[in-house]
């Protein structure tokens, strides 16, 4: 009996811990993922001019695609500021930093959570038809449709960057 009350302390202790120990567990997978990408770019071969590696960060983005898009329009330029993403996951995207910036854009998802979660958070952006989300499995024989059909703001369909 002894032993069967001492194991049920131990683990409703345990249980008391383990949100600390998640946090610091979290805490400690960023702390040693911004060092190693800080050991990567330490590389000579990341300094040369025109690589886009030292450019990144993340703001809405999973893997510093916000800064590397950024300087990718920095370069080239831009036109119509619009952009089409396929797959996202209704919080983090490749493309939400641009919509902050003023532009516009469709996000397209298989995935009807996502759908949901995106049109629950950015309904303002979708009100100012500055937005465009649209639940559809990709398909060759789809796609344009979709795209043609999710890209018109204030009655004129959008050019496309590409």
């Amino acid at each position: 009996m002894k032993l069967i009350r001492k194991v049920k302390v131990f683990f409703r202790r345990a249980h008391l811990l383990l949100p600390f120990l998640e946090n610091r567990i979290q805490l400690s997978v960023e702390v040693s993922t911004e060092l190693l990408k800080l050991q990567l770019l330490s590389n000579p071969k990341y300094a040369a001019p025109g690589r886009l590696e030292p450019h990144g960060f993340s703001v809405y983005s999973q893997n510093d695609e916000d800064g590397i898009i950024q300087e990718i329009f920095k370069r080239i330029g831009t036109t119509s500021k619009t952009f089409v993403e396929f797959g996202f996951d209704g919080l983090q995207s490749n493309t939400t930093y641009l919509l902050m910036q003023g532009w516009n854009g469709l996000w397209i998802d298989g995935a009807s959570k996502f759908v949901d979660t995106a049109k629950t958070i950015f309904q303002k952006a979708i009100d100012r038809k500055q937005l465009s989300v649209v639940q559809a499995f990709i398909t060759k024989d789809n796609i344009n449709s979709i795209i043609s059909g999710g890209l018109y703001r204030g009655g004129v369909q959008k050019k496309l960057i590409c």
